[in-house]
């Protein structure tokens, strides 16, 4: 995720708005990724939970931005999903 995030960084100095949104986002995942280390989650656990509360992150998003940048953002977050 580290490598994704690094490029809305890097857009900061040509479309700060979106790029302000998407680290947003990110830091909503590392969040989640933090939650599941203080709660010693096993691989299986991980798995099972970032489905209900990472996944869902994105898709909200694009509930919430207005028209014309939701799509945008979510080609560029597809380089979040694993």
């Amino acid at each position: 995720m580290s490598h994704a995030r690094r490029y809305f960084v890097d857009a900061l100095s040509t479309d700060k708005p979106r790029a302000e949104h998407a680290l947003e986002q990110t830091q909503l995942l590392y969040a989640v990724e933090r939650y599941f280390s203080e709660q010693d989650f096993n691989t299986d656990q991980r798995h099972q939970e970032r489905s209900l509360k990472a996944v869902p992150i994105p898709q909200m998003d694009e509930r919430s931005m207005p028209a014309g940048i939701a799509p945008k953002l979510h080609r560029e977050s597809a380089c979040l999903q694993y």
